[in-house]
């Protein structure tokens, strides 16, 4: 089975009678034509962000995107959608039996650094970007060679106009994770630190995928996951020779070190001192 590097899961109902779509590195456009009795399910899952634009025959979106759900009109002026990466939709359509609509995928590496699609939003407007979406699929019809030629040059201006539109306010912009989720990211750092730790395992605590828990975690701290995560070990280390009298091969296997001259090389790294001359300068002080 070919492995769809746009979408991961895209389950649709109805009869799918036009397709045509066009890809560039970074993104890809599509515009689909189906008939239906009315409803039309749909189930949506992609690695990217995608933005619609939905053209004729819809009339109401019933969808569960991500935690949210949305219940909303569609028509001439809320025909727009935006979906973040990697969030699960389900649900359905109310349409006429003929139902137009065009998607834009875009790589999220396309945004600046530290910036995101940070939650999904179905019928939205923006004239500029409705007008572009109808530009760009009367290219698709005429000349459809030109097509990919065009698509990196429109996705950047997508961005650009979605960071704008005062509609899709803080869609897109700096990941932050919220004090809870710092809260349960420490605390889950603390009662696993002996062990392994991956950037997976971090991410899945807050909900987030690596990626964007990544950026997140950067745009907070100012430290990648790694530099976090070695920065909390040193911390324990540090509290651990001061406040009791373990010797430091036990005191490296909590920290999470696979031996302790490891933990000697980062402790000494981080604190400018080793740890055996850092316990003998704070123990007498207990």
């Amino acid at each position: 089975m070919l492995v769809d590097p746009w979408t991961a899961r895209r389950v649709v109902g109805g009869r799918l009678l036009d397709e045509a779509v066009h890809a560039a590195d970074t993104a890809r456009f599509e515009v689909l034509h189906r008939r239906t009795d009315g409803v039309m399910a749909w189930e949506f899952e992609q690695p990217t962000i995608a933005v619609f634009c939905f053209t004729q025959g819809f009339r109401r979106a019933r969808l569960a995107m991500g935690t949210e759900s949305v219940d909303c009109r569609i028509d001439a002026s809320a025909e727009l959608g935006i979906v973040a990466a990697e969030t699960e939709v389900q649900g359905y359509f109310q349409t006429g039996p003929d139902c137009s609509y065009s998607i834009l995928f875009l790589d999220p590496e396309l945004l600046p650094k530290g910036r995101s699609v940070q939650k999904s939003l179905m019928t939205f407007d923006e004239p500029g970007l409705r007008m572009e979406f109808r530009e760009m699929r009367n290219c698709a019809e005429i000349s459809p060679d030109l097509a990919p030629l065009m698509l990196e040059g429109w996705a950047l201006r997508t961005l650009a106009r979605l960071a704008g539109a005062s509609d899709v306010h803080q869609v897109i912009g700096s990941p932050r994770l919220s004090p809870n989720f710092m809260q349960d990211l420490d605390n889950y750092i603390e009662h696993s630190m002996s062990g392994p730790l991956t950037v997976g395992d971090m991410a899945a605590v807050v909900g987030y995928s690596a990626r964007h828990f990544t950026r997140a975690l950067v745009a907070a701290t100012g430290m990648t996951p790694t530099r976090y995560l070695t920065k909390r070990r040193i911390e324990r280390g540090r509290l651990l020779l001061r406040d009791s009298a373990m010797p430091i091969t036990e005191v490296a296997h909590l920290c999470g070190f696979a031996n302790p001259q490891h933990f000697a090389t980062v402790f000494r790294r981080t604190t400018g001192t080793s740890p055996s001359d850092f316990a003998r300068a704070v123990r007498p002080l207990r």
